[in-house]
């Protein structure tokens, strides 16, 4: 009987056990956080040594027991082992091993693993960018890197941008970083030009360890771009199409007709001269207008609602020798403002060839051509940007008349134009094309020594056309203008690395580079008027007579040749140094000064990988120190010459021409020179779920460029010298953490910074007469304070009823001076306010910014979404009018003797109440939701039945809400009537084949 029970069990064993060797096909795909596929996984059966890979795409097919493991490897990922329990669709996204994946980060004129580099070095990668939809990469960096701050001066489509790192440094030689792509210094153009979809990385170079590699031109940071290579492998194919909507971010309130007649009726009366309606109303137009009841709303009238385009189609692949990246792109915007449109085409190749064991070769080539319509941001006659068509006009104005034309004024007043007649009598346009080849020959002399020759050449060229009817300005003659420009660059580097190791615990790097940078620049500028018809537009340029157009033709060419040589050497992955010598000579200087050196010392201790830490849950604690001097040599051409100018005057005698200067020369002219300490320390914890980085900053530039007056005696009047200082310093930190980590995760990163600057000195000849320097306030610059600081009159309110006699005694030589006009603060107590009492407000610097950003996603759903906040700016809103009743404005709560407002003065239809930009300083900080994304890959289940290897959709969105006070006004970035900041919302879809 225990013999049969025995045998029974025995049989039920086998039979379980048969059950559980039961084979099922299993089949998935193994993809990174980012849901991109990972090829040549190793998927091992638990127990045994064989298994399979993944093919190209990431997918598997595997046949094993139904209740077996299975364990998925990856280099730089960490093992995952996972029960099949019946399943036989299993999908894995594998995580990044931080204890073994070093990742490898781009620097100057080569590459390192970062837990080598001993400089404040940020990074943003492809999908961060493409999460942004705006033309302009450079533009994806707002509110995700420390101590960058980028902004748009203009919202206009096609516009560049404002970018600084770490502050102001300069006061006339910019202060924007220089901008490297795939290794070669570009020298101007804008970045809009190049595609965001063709960028792998942008690195971020902030201190001098980092970026006086550079020499002359990194004083103010460095931003290395690299583009997207291809990959040996099967071909992809890849589709990208977007559209979507813009729309005014912010759109201020305007007094509607019945408030701006009041507004009229108030300021009569504030002028001691009230009127009655019939009066202030003495324009047929908006007489009848008011009378009938019609009004115009010119947002309604001149807006409308813009639209982006954006589609692309990308190849990518190789084999083991040859591999290739193609993409072309198109990109349309149709802005808000009639006219105003913007198209862009472009085309990127990048291909590698490894001709043979030690040879590489590869070129990387660049074609964009785009092409803008200005036509409704260029309204006046000076052809300057000019948004305040929208606030200035009449609510009781016109735009056609009974017949339906349109009409050159939309009232009698004919500084009150319509602009949907200028729109139709002018056509302003740029063209602008962007060709450039990056060829280069690397190759291994011997182990670990590399030599590569990297070239570059590009033209760009631009043309500009302007043309005005001879009805644009009341029957003036037609004016024609065609501006054609050039501007070639020519770049060519050797480049000699070498590494190696040593006893497995000297880590030695070196890079030499020799290299030259040429450029060549022309201008031709032709203008006309009283062409021999309007029909041809410019074009007809070639019809005016020799005495009604001119001929201007200008060259402007520099060259630089540089010798850098960087030292890197590492011990035990624990103690780094690095060394740095550029030396730059430029033609923008003199024989005297032509040449300059730019040296840099860096270290950094990685305490993680010291005994005390290895059972501790930091991965990585690193401590950051560096000095070094960087350069700026970004000034106009030859000033160290004195330039002639052609002149043309008359006399008794007739017109001759002839040459002056006011400018001396200064053959001891030289770059400005910054000198800066940095520190820092980079962590992270609990196997990269909480990472981050803290870094101190002081820099002193020296020898700015500022301009001297010189004395009547020395036959001139002004000399460009080297005598200013300034003084920069500033906290950078940056947190990164996975706070959930499971099915759905949340990643939260944050940026926040702060710098600080103030002028040292300026020019050695404005000094009183203790010979203490005198500051320059014609150009806002004060010793002590920052640059840009906002120097006025301090507005406290209005004077109210009763304080009659207060007004008069504070303001004793202005007559009439009392209720309704502005109280100002006694700022030195004397009981007057004169010149003496302004004072300083603010800065239009920041005094801190930063951006905060969370990312969840739940399988194939991925919501993004940053906000960016910049704090403590003062600005003067010049879009606050002057309440003269001659104009519309925007609406504001003003003062009366009914309506005893503190805010904005009584109206006053003869004059400009006073103190005019101390009641329209603002506060111009803002909090704004920056950017939205939420996109959607299907499932790898659908994606098989499509042969497709993704899909993703999105929804994005760019400059979506303002949190700020400032409100009276289209944008608290923008500057008032330059062309203000768009939101836009987008759709659309990437499928890979």
């Amino acid at each position: 009987m225990k013999m049969k029970k025995g045998i029974l069990l025995l049989l039920l064993l086998f039979c379980f056990d048969t059950l559980l060797a039961q084979a099922i096909k299993v089949a998935g795909t193994v993809t990174d956080a980012q849901n991109e596929p990972l090829p040549g996984v190793s998927i091992i059966l638990e127990g045994t040594n064989q298994g399979t890979t993944t093919d190209v795409f990431g997918k598997y097919t595997i046949e094993v027991p139904s209740g077996a493991k299975l364990i998925f490897n990856y280099i730089g990922y960490v093992t995952q082992p996972v029960s099949v329990n019946n399943r036989s669709v299993i999908d894995i996204t594998m995580q990044e091993d931080i204890a073994q994946l070093s990742e490898v980060v781009v620097v100057g004129y080569g590459s390192m693993e970062r837990t080598n580099v001993t400089g404040a070095i940020s990074s943003i990668k492809a999908e961060d960018i493409n999460k942004v939809p705006v033309p302009n990469a450079i533009e994806a960096l707002r509110g995700q890197v420390p101590g960058v701050r980028i902004s748009r001066t203009s919202g206009m489509p096609g516009s560049g941008v404002s970018m600084k790192i770490r502050g102001t440094n300069s006061l006339t030689s910019g202060n924007d970083p220089l901008i490297v792509l795939d290794g070669v210094p570009l020298t101007g153009g804008n970045m809009a030009d190049i595609n965001p979809n063709d960028i792998e990385t942008l690195n971020v170079l902030k201190d001098a360890a980092a970026a006086s590699i550079y020499g002359a031109s990194g004083a103010n940071g460095v931003i290395l771009i690299t583009t997207k290579r291809g990959k040996s492998g099967k071909p992809t194919v890849s589709v990208n199409f977007s559209t979507g909507f813009t729309q005014l971010s912010m759109t201020p309130e305007m007094f509607n007709a019945d408030e701006y007649v009041q507004l009229k009726l108030d300021a009569a009366a504030g002028a001691g001269n009230p009127k009655t309606i019939n009066e202030v109303l003495n324009d047929p137009v908006e007489r009848q207008n008011y009378i009938d009841g019609k009004s115009i709303d010119w947002h309604e009238q001149l807006l409308r609602t813009g639209s982006v385009t954006n589609a692309g189609v990308t190849v990518s692949g190789g084999s083991e020798k040859l591999t290739f990246y193609l993409n072309n792109n198109l990109y349309r915007e149709i802005g808000v403002v009639q006219n105003s449109d913007y198209t862009r085409y472009s085309l990127r190749l990048n291909s590698d060839y490894k001709a043979a064991d030690f040879l590489k070769i590869g070129a990387n080539l660049q074609i964009s051509a785009s092409d803008a319509d200005e036509t409704g941001n260029t309204l006046d006659q000076n052809g300057n940007a000019d948004f305040n068509d929208f606030v200035g006009n009449t609510p009781l104005g016109r735009t056609h008349d009974e017949n339906g034309d349109l009409v050159p004024t939309v009232k009698g007043d004919q500084f009150q134009y319509n602009p949907l007649f200028r729109y139709q009598e002018s056509d302003i346009s740029r063209q602008n094309t962007r060709v450039f080849i990056n060829p280069y020959v690397e190759v291994d002399i011997v182990k670990g020594l590399k030599y590569r020759l990297n070239a570059f050449a590009e033209a760009r060229d631009e043309k500009y056309n302007r043309f005005l009817s001879t009805e644009y300005n009341d029957g003036a003659p037609n004016y024609s203008r065609i501006q054609l420009s050039r501007n070639m660059t020519y770049l060519l580097d050797n480049i000699l690395t070498y590494s190696t190791t040593l006893n497995e615990k000297h880590n030695l790097n070196a890079t030499a580079v020799y290299g030259m940078q040429l450029n060549k620049y022309y201008n031709l500028n032709t203008q006309a008027r009283s062409a021999a018809t309007d029909e041809l537009d410019y074009n007809a340029i070639g019809s005016t007579s020799s005495e009604t157009s001119t001929l201007a033709y200008s060259l402007n060419d520099w060259s630089k040749v540089y010798f850098v040589g960087r030292a890197g050497y590492s011990y035990d992955d624990r103690y780094n140094l690095t060394l740095t010598m550029r030396v730059d000579g430029s033609s923008k200087f003199g024989e005297n000064n032509r040449f300059g050196t730019f040296p840099s010392v860096a270290g950094a201790w990685n305490i993680h990988n010291e005994s005390f830490l290895e059972d501790s849950p930091v991965d990585m604690l690193k401590l950051r120190a560096s000095y070094g001097i960087m350069g700026n040599d970004n000034i106009p051409n030859f000033r160290y010459m004195s330039l002639a100018q052609a002149v043309r005057y008359s006399d008794a005698n007739g017109i001759h021409t002839g040459f002056t200067t006011s400018t001396a020369p200064n053959a001891d002219l030289r770059w400005e020179e910054s000198n800066q300490f940095n520190t820092g320390i980079d962590f992270g914890f609990l196997n990269g779920r909480i990472g981050g980085s803290l870094d101190y900053y002081k820099t002193q530039t020296k020898d700015l460029l500022l301009t001297e007056k010189l004395p009547i005696t020395s036959g001139y009047e002004q000399v460009l010298s080297n005598v200013g200082r300034t003084e920069n310093w500033g906290i950078d930190f940056a947190l990164k953490a996975d706070v959930i980590d499971g099915p759905i995760k949340w990643n939260v990163s944050a940026n926040w910074s702060m710098d600080r600057n103030k002028i040292v000195s300026l020019n050695r000849a404005s000094t009183d007469d203790e010979g203490n320097p005198i500051d320059d306030t014609a150009n806002g610059w004060f010793i002590g304070q920052p640059i840009g600081v906002l120097y006025e009159y301090d507005f406290l309110g209005i004077y109210q009823a009763g304080e009659e006699s207060t007004a008069a005694a504070m303001h004793p030589t202005i007559a009439g001076y009392g209720p309704g006009d502005p109280k100002i603060r006694d700022v030195n107590g004397d009981g007057v306010i004169t010149t003496d009492d302004r004072t300083f407000l603010g800065s239009s610097n920041p005094k801190w910014y930063g951006g905060l950003n969370n990312t969840v996603s739940y399988k194939g759903f991925e919501l993004s979404v940053l906000f960016e906040m910049v704090q403590g700016v003062k600005k003067i809103n010049y879009y606050y009018g002057s309440l003269t009743g001659r104009d519309n404005t925007i609406k504001v709560d003003y003062w009366t003797p009914e309506n005893p407002s503190n805010e904005f003065p009584e109206p006053h239809e003869t004059d400009n109440y006073y103190f005019a930009n101390a009641v329209k300083v603002r506060d111009a900080s803002f909090i704004s939701l920056r950017n939205v994304s939420l996109s959607y890959n299907l499932p790898p289940s659908i994606l098989e039945k499509m042969h497709l290897q993704s899909v993703n959709l999105y929804m994005r969105g760019n400059n979506l809400h303002y949190f700020t006070d400032y409100k009276d006004s289209y944008s608290p970035e923008v500057d008032a009537f330059n062309f203000p900041t768009m939101k836009s919302v987008t759709f659309g879809t990437k499928v890979v084949f």
